[in-house]
């Protein structure tokens, strides 16, 4: 009996699964979870697309794709979520601008500086505006690496939230295919039996276990010179010179 239990696990993916569409924001690289896919379904290649920002929930809201890997909330209530991990937010500056010096800033040390709107652009743009030295672009830090410049720095700002970065699908789409990308992202080896994944998921609207990330323009600044709140037996963080 326990034999036959490990071999129907030892075949689950024996069977050919049906072709997956995902769509993944811009930045974020899920290569990894791709190539597993791809080694445990041969016969079923992703159908997998990057998307800007401002279009990363349409195809799945519109049926035209099973999953999506998006960055930020998610307000709508037909969706599940599962957070995958969490991005550090950059200054995009001009070369040659002050803030090269430094390993990491806080925000404060922008002061006087124009911030770009960045809702106003594309991440491209608002890079490339950054680079002309019009202004300095808050992004997450794989968006800067993906539209990096030649003409242009960036450095993590330690005291802006990050940006979450999940996994949403439709509750009504809970198929087997879904279930098995999810359980990539999450770790599961192919041998290894699962429940449904969607008891960890997160139903939109219920804000309990998410980091609220609030617009720049409304975060507080601290007055120039104050340091970051320490806890105990920690010197105040200060941007680092580099050597």
């Amino acid at each position: 009996m326990w034999r036959d239990a490990g071999a129907a696990r030892s075949t689950r993916y024996a069977f050919r699964m049906a072709a997956l569409r995902i769509r993944y924001v811009e930045g974020v690289n899920p290569s990894r979870w791709f190539t597993v896919w791809d080694e445990r379904h041969p016969d079923s290649p992703l159908d997998q697309r990057r998307v800007p920002e401002s279009e990363q929930f349409d195809d799945v809201i519109a049926g035209d794709a099973d999953l999506a890997i998006v960055r930020g909330e998610a307000t709508d209530a037909r969706l599940h979520r599962v957070r995958l991990f969490e991005e550090r937010a950059v200054a995009v500056a001009m070369r040659d601008h002050p803030i090269e010096a430094f390993d990491e800033i806080n925000l404060s040390d922008l002061d006087g500086e124009h911030l770009i709107d960045i809702d106003a652009l594309s991440a491209e743009d608002a890079a490339a505006v950054a680079a002309t030295g019009a202004g300095i672009a808050i992004l997450p830090m794989s968006v800067a690496r993906l539209y990096g410049r030649k003409d242009a720095i960036a450095r993590p700002v330690v005291d802006v939230p990050g940006y979450e970065v999940a996994l949403v699908w439709l509750r009504d789409r809970d198929d087997d295919g879904i279930q098995d990308f999810v359980g990539i992202t999450r770790g599961r080896r192919a041998a290894s039996s699962r429940g449904s994944d969607s008891a960890d998921a997160e139903p939109v609207g219920d804000r309990s276990r998410e980091k609220r990330k609030q617009p720049l323009q409304r975060q507080q600044q601290r007055p120039a010179g104050q340091s970051r709140p320490r806890g105990p037996g920690r010197k105040p963080s200060r941007p680092r010179r580099r050597r």
